[in-house]
């Protein structure tokens, strides 16, 4: 979906690709993203003339759980001279989330649902990019953790970490290998975030 002389507004609803793209105007938009059982959808946008604001609501018809092979959803914006924000306001249990974002000259901000674990790579030329872990967030898997960021470079232009939910859990992913395997682990695949900008902060909110 692509427009030339105005902004895109309003509620999509996608099972496989949507790709928006506005040169001239406002990208603000809900998102239903649908995807099934070891398959993948994708959403991307992006603005050459306005702001990005999206909500997105990840979807699926199906129980990860019960599967053995959970979603993927990659979720990509790139803007040029305005803001940009995603916030993630629903995802499925175990499903894997892939966030990209590049701007330019003005803020990025993402805020991502609480069931997404994994590693997070922030950059941004000229200025210090930030994270923050809201504080309360229940452990949506139900088992009460302690939700847990872990910065492993810090920075002045760059934040690399992962973040993740501490206790029993069983790691699909090489990087999360350190994490123990007990008889009542959580399966996990973890997704991953990377968030650049030119000139401008970009701010990671763990929701």
């Amino acid at each position: 979906l692509t427009t030339v002389f105005g902004g895109i507004e309003g509620r999509f609803s996608a099972s496989n690709l949507l790709n928006i793209v506005s040169t001239a105007g406002n990208v603000d938009v809900l998102v239903d993203l649908w995807a099934q059982a070891n398959a993948h959808a994708k959403f991307s946008a992006t603005s050459f003339g306005g702001f990005i604001h999206a909500n997105v609501s990840l979807l699926t018809k199906e129980d990860p759980s019960d599967s053995g092979n959970p979603p993927t959803y990659i979720v990509e914006a790139n803007n040029f001279d305005y803001p940009t924000w995603i916030v993630f306001t629903e995802q499925p249990l175990l499903s894997h989330l892939i966030v990209k974002t590049f701007s330019k000259f003005a803020a990025a901000s993402v805020t991502l649902h609480p069931v997404f674990q994994g590693p997070f790579f922030l950059k941004s030329v000229f200025s210090k990019p930030t994270w923050w872990n809201t504080p309360g967030t229940k452990d949506p898997f139900g088992h009460d953790r302690t939700r847990v960021v872990e910065i492993s470079k810090d920075y002045p232009t760059y934040v690399k970490g992962r973040v993740y939910w501490d206790g029993p859990q069983l790691w699909n992913d090489s990087s999360l290998t350190d994490k123990e395997d007990t008889d009542d682990s959580i399966p996990v695949t973890p997704g991953s975030v990377e968030l650049t900008s030119i000139g401008v902060p970009v701010s990671l909110i763990f929701g």
